[in-house]
């Protein structure tokens, strides 16, 4: 699914490149998009961090958990 996905977003960002160059799109359009991809990115980067965050820990108590079973 992500594949497929991923060439609708190709096709269209190469549609909207031609469109561009032929005068077609209003530059605010495009910088309007850039600010949402921006925005999301920053979302999920949060979100990607708090995840990593989580899972250390979890790591870091197995590992304990581990050792002390070890001895």
């Amino acid at each position: 699914m992500n594949t497929f996905i991923e060439k609708i977003i190709d096709w269209l960002l190469d549609k909207e490149e031609k469109a561009a160059s032929n005068g077609k799109i209003d530059i605010k359009e495009i910088n309007h998009q850039i600010t949402q991809v921006m925005d999301k990115r920053e979302k999920y980067q949060q979100e990607v961090d708090k995840t990593l965050h989580e899972l250390d820990n979890i790591l870091v108590r197995l590992q304990r958990i581990k050792n002390k079973h070890e001895d």
